[in-house]
């Protein structure tokens, strides 16, 4: 009884979409960057990633991977978001 009904608190928690903002820039971990938006896009939030860096949405990762954001951290700012997530890395 206890875990259906923790499915049951679990799965309406997920009927309410979550926007989730990413922010990247040069030199973020790519493992995280992607573990993090993945995860969360598979529990049904709803993912934006946003560059950090001036004038461009592609960063290159930690490990010299590129990955191109959705929006930058300007145009992201003039939104509202449930939740900020920070993958880590350096100097990202």
């Amino acid at each position: 009884p206890a875990a259906s009904s923790r499915l049951y608190s679990a799965s309406s928690a997920l009927e309410m979409t979550k926007r989730v903002l990413v922010p990247i820039a040069d030199g973020s971990e790519e493992i995280e960057t992607t573990c993090i938006t993945d995860t969360l896009t598979r529990c049904g939030a709803e993912v934006t990633v946003a560059s950090v860096m001036p004038n461009q949405l592609t960063c290159k990762m930690s490990r010299g991977i590129k990955i191109m954001a959705d929006t930058s951290i300007d145009e992201a700012a003039k939104e509202e978001w449930d939740l900020v997530v920070l993958p880590g890395g350096m100097p990202g």
